[in-house]
């Protein structure tokens, strides 16, 4: 990966961040809103917040693509998955190029998933539950719902992320973007173990999992570079 690859791929993340970072803000005190207007028992109230959480983030970052869609960015792509749509469903093309599709290739695509869903929503539960930390401090007395249900729905809701983000990744075979926000989530994890070891104020807490997190993801997409090259050589 070059310069501008970099570059274009960290301006891409942070758009997309800002994006659902925002989408988050608003699903947060629509819950606070929806919870403080209704007669709902703790336990309802964690999982409506994390629910209202969940559709909010993943409908900020779906909105991304959709802008990316309108202003014309993907037509080269969506023509691209159309043709080899196309090609994969032609069995003589297939043969005369000795491609195989394999009797159980069902089978082995319902394993990726089961094997990455679920460890995209282990991997996203701490970082919920660093996400949520802010939006409680700062909106979470501006409505009359109970805090420990406010809190807790950080962690639900950072797994169900996880695992439809890591459930997308692994439909659209992107490796290299599940192995760097593997890694990411990984070390946004132990930055929380880390820093609640430490006993942080929430800016500490926060700068800390950002920057274990960011590391992470770094050395992670440069770890999964390096097996490419090498299975390739």
């Amino acid at each position: 990966m070059n310069l501008e690859e970099i570059i274009r791929s960290l301006k891409n993340t942070g758009i997309n961040l800002v994006i659902s970072g925002l989408a988050t803000i608003g699903a947060y005190n629509l819950a606070g809103y929806t919870i403080s207007n209704n007669d709902f028992s703790s336990t309802t109230e964690k999982l409506v917040t994390a629910g209202i959480l969940s559709a909010g983030a993943i409908g900020g970052y779906k909105a991304r693509a959709i802008i990316n869609r309108i202003r014309g960015k993907t037509n080269r792509d969506i023509a691209r998955s159309k043709t080899l749509a196309e090609v994969s469903g032609d069995e003589d093309f297939m043969k005369r190029q000795g491609i195989n599709r394999g009797e159980f290739g069902i089978v082995r695509k319902g394993l990726k998933y089961l094997l990455t869903v679920p460890f995209g929503g282990a991997l996203g539960y701490y970082p919920g539950a660093v996400g949520i930390a802010p939006l409680c401090v700062y909106f979470g007395d501006k409505y009359s719902w109970s805090s420990d249900a406010s809190l807790e729905s950080g962690p639900i809701a950072g797994a169900v992320i996880g695992a439809y983000a890591f459930a997308e990744m692994t439909a659209k075979g992107q490796r290299e973007r599940l192995a760097t926000t593997a890694a990411a989530l990984g070390g946004v994890t132990g930055g929380y173990f880390l820093s609640v070891k430490l006993g942080m104020d929430l800016w500490g807490f926060l700068a800390l999992c950002a920057a274990t997190g960011t590391a992470s993801g770094a050395v992670g997409n440069v770890i999964y570079n390096k097996i490419k090259k090498a299975v390739k050589k």
